[in-house]
């Protein structure tokens, strides 16, 4: 009966320490470290247009607008003319977008005027409108033109040239990124040939009929280096 007890209370110690171990390693800390992560990305957004239009500047017969049926004007020699009375445009660019880089716009135009001339003098009765700037013989010359000693009025074809030009030269180095390019570097040019000329001198060149202009646009959008 000893002995039973004994065996008894030697099992009921080994339970209870079992216990208390288990409790015991149950409440021990442990360090831990966790970490994840993703990422994600998309080309940069371009998105640029640049427009340069040309078309429907000169006519080889005229009425009330260019290439119209009548009989106002009309070329017999198949070429694009121009006279007193008529008008059209020379030509554009729209550049519209906003593009995510930083870039450079660029907006030019070459003017050429040849053989504007009257008994060896200059002389050119075009009127041309840059946007809503007008610009014509013996107006005052807006921009400096370093050629130019009087830099008063424009009185010589190169004068006129330079001040057309300079009104449609238009650009912009290191555009910040997601700036809006539409409307700020849109240029128009119109031309018109008005009656209220010298009747004398527009005779003249109308008996030479050599007289002639052209037009080149440049435009572009380009990303900064």
């Amino acid at each position: 009966m000893k002995k039973n007890k004994a065996l008894t209370a030697a099992f009921s110690v080994f339970a209870l320490t079992m216990v208390s171990m288990c409790a015991i390693g149950g409440t021990f800390a442990k360090y831990a470290d966790q970490d994840s992560g993703t990422t994600t990305a998309t080309v940069a957004k371009w998105g640029v247009n640049v427009d340069v239009t040309c078309e429907n500047t000169f006519g080889k017969k005229y009425n009330n607008a260019i290439d119209a049926a009548g009989t106002k004007v009309v070329s017999n020699r198949d070429l694009n003319v121009l006279a007193p009375g008529t008008n059209g445009s020379l030509g554009s660019v729209t550049i519209t977008g906003q593009p995510e880089v930083m870039v450079d716009v660029s907006v030019s135009l070459t003017l050429t005027l040849t053989g504007w001339e009257v008994e060896g003098n200059d002389y050119c009765p075009l009127v041309f409108t840059v946007n809503e700037t007008e610009i014509k013989w013996g107006s005052p010359e807006a921009a400096d033109d370093p050629t130019d000693n009087d830099n008063t009025v424009i009185d010589s074809v190169a004068e006129l040239e330079y001040a057309v030009e300079s009104a449609v030269a238009k650009s912009g180095d290191d555009i910040a990124a997601n700036t809006s390019l539409n409307g700020t570097y849109d240029r128009s040019v119109t031309w018109s040939w008005p009656f209220e000329g010298d009747d004398v001198k527009d005779s003249l060149l109308g008996d030479s009929a050599s007289a002639t202009i052209s037009a080149a646009w440049s435009a572009s959008v380009t990303q900064v280096d």
